[in-house]
């Protein structure tokens, strides 16, 4: 997460977009929202657990 007071300056900004844009030209990341993890790690935990691993 970025505070505003940290990220708020327009060169900072600026320099987020880039680094955002560059993470995702490279294909293999995953942009997710704290949902999405949680549904991801859910659904990994009781394949987990139906496999007797954990």
């Amino acid at each position: 997460m970025l505070h505003p007071q940290v990220i708020g300056k327009p060169q900072r900004v600026r320099a987020l977009g880039r680094l955002l844009d560059h993470i995702a030209r490279r294909g293999d990341v995953w942009f997710a929202t704290g949902a999405q993890i949680a549904d991801w790690w859910r659904s990994r935990s009781a394949a987990l657990h139906d496999d007797g691993q954990v």
